[in-house]
């Protein structure tokens, strides 16, 4: 009897990548933030200065990637299909996974959490090298099972040399995806025992390309370590803290981007989620105790590799901040993945569990849509309305880094004048009198509040302004950016200003 055609495999695994695609297209073409402009400036320089990366604590191949889609645009969209184009390959290859290790219902089930969850639909909307970490580890874990179930021959070594490549990319593409190398490694050999040789061989050759690029690590950590010492309070804007980590992480994993809330409500929601599915777990292990076979040894595995890969992650927290959601983002393939087996095993407990999450990722992601202050910061615009209000022949901008921001670089089309005070919180006002000594020759000044706690917390730069005779007049205001201040000389604000 013919397989009805909503039935069939392939359609199902098209519909589900078409859904990821099509929610993954609003905003895609939205402003640059910070760290996407910066990246998107680094790529641009020549393709041997990709491996020059010492302010940016990243492996170089996301960098040669974008460089590459930088020869035909520079549009938001065409960039950021780097990392959508991986994020639809991670969630393919899982599926074909679980179709072969579990079931096809379980493998629709867990591609399409993928295709909503707003963690991961974010993440493939950003210009970061994230999204290669989940898709090189859902490749290799794809292909460590391909390798030990296929017959020996061409097929296998095939599989093999995948394994071996896909690890050695995500070296590539992620410090953190040395977590799933190793957690990787353990799961082959504690179930593999006899085939710890070969797989060791594999992973040793993988490591290989990391050690090429370790001179290029030890500079980004040098330098990393130097802006921590140098700037307090830094390490706690760009990572979480060792105790938070966790429950923050696993928050995340359901609740996307939305604010995580200490309320007894959000608490209660999320938490039992992670209950419900630990419950799930066992009830599918005691059902599946009497049927060893594939799905119970992938259930058994799925549960040590998240095991090994996010406590190691957290523990090497201790010695430097590194567990944070987009990090080990590669780990919510594999939280899925079990929720696919419970669903398979559990039915009911399985339905629970997926109208749960998707419950929570329609409100998560409907809130992303329609909230400025979840989205990514709206330079673009920022921009735009400042070199609409003002000129750059009469107008200083006062930026308190060590540089115009990338974001500001990226968008702004004017020969703007810009002066900086330094990532260091200046020790006396006559420091930044000093730097900004220039700023004396314009009308107008704009200071740009983005950062200002860490270097500037004192607000010495108001303080120098007002001695030297400018008024502040408002500011311009967007989500996530903050205020730009607008100051004025006071002698024309008073004869004829517009601010008036």
């Amino acid at each position: 009897m013919k397989t009805a055609r909503y039935k069939q495999w392939w359609f199902q695994f098209t519909l589900v990548l078409i859904l990821a695609v099509l929610l993954r297209v609003p905003f895609l073409n939205g402003s640059f933030w910070l760290d996407e402009a910066a990246q998107a400036i680094e790529s641009a320089r020549p393709w041997w200065q990709q491996f020059v990366l010492a302010e940016d604590f990243q492996p170089p191949f996301f960098h040669l990637v974008v460089h590459a889609l930088q020869y035909v645009s520079h549009a938001e969209w065409w960039l950021r299909l780097a990392s959508v184009v991986p994020g639809i390959g991670s969630i393919a290859f899982v599926m074909l996974l679980l179709r072969k290790q579990v079931s096809q219902k379980a493998a629709v089930v867990t591609g399409s959490l993928l295709a909503v969850s707003n963690l991961h639909l974010f993440f493939s909307q950003e210009l970061r090298p994230y999204m290669w970490g989940v898709f090189f580890a859902a490749l290799s874990w794809y292909s460590v099972y391909e390798w030990l179930q296929a017959a020996e021959g061409k097929k296998r070594q095939r599989w093999l040399i995948f394994l071996t490549l896909s690890n050695a990319l995500g070296f590539l593409s992620s410090y953190v995806f040395i977590f799933w190398w190793m957690a990787q490694w353990a799961m082959t050999v504690t179930f593999y025992p006899r085939k710890w040789w070969r797989v060791t061989q594999s992973f040793l050759v993988s490591s290989v390309f990391f050690m090429v690029w370790l001179p290029g690590f030890w500079e980004q950590w040098r330098v990393g370590q130097t802006l921590r010492a140098s700037l307090p309070g830094w390490a706690e804007v760009v990572s979480v803290p060792f105790l938070k980590a966790v429950p923050l992480t696993l928050a995340k994993f359901v609740t996307g981007v939305l604010e995580v809330d200490i309320s007894l409500w959000f608490v209660v929601s999320v938490g039992l989620w992670w209950v419900l599915l630990g419950v799930g777990v066992l009830a599918a292990l005691a059902s599946l105790q009497k049927k060893p076979g594939l799905s119970r040894n992938f259930l058994l595995q799925t549960l040590f590799l998240t095991s090994i890969a996010f406590g190691a992650a957290w523990l090497f927290t201790l010695l430097t901040p590194v567990l944070a959601p987009k990090r080990v983002l590669y780990l919510l393939p594999l939280i899925l993945a079990l929720v696919g087996v419970v669903v398979q095993y559990r039915r009911w407990v399985g339905l629970a569990l997926v109208s749960w999450f998707v419950a929570w990722q329609a409100w998560a992601n409907w809130s992303y849509w329609t909230q400025p202050v979840l989205q990514r910061e709206n330079w673009r615009a920022l921009v735009q309305e400042v070199e609409h209000s003002f000129s750059a022949q009469n107008t200083a901008v006062v930026f308190g880094f060590d540089g115009p921001f990338a974001s500001w670089r990226w968008y702004a089309t004017e020969g703007w004048q810009t002066y900086n005070t330094g990532t260091v919180p200046p020790a006396s006002y006559a420091e930044v009198e000093e730097t900004l000594m220039g700023v004396q020759n314009y009308e107008y000044v704009l200071v740009f509040d983005y950062l200002r706690d860490l270097t500037d917390p004192d607000r010495k730069i108001e303080f120098v302004l007002s001695e030297w005779g400018y008024e502040e007049i408002g500011a311009i205001t967007y989500p996530n950016i903050g205020p730009v201040r607008m100051w004025v000389r006071q002698q024309l604000f008073a004869e004829n200003s517009q601010y008036e």
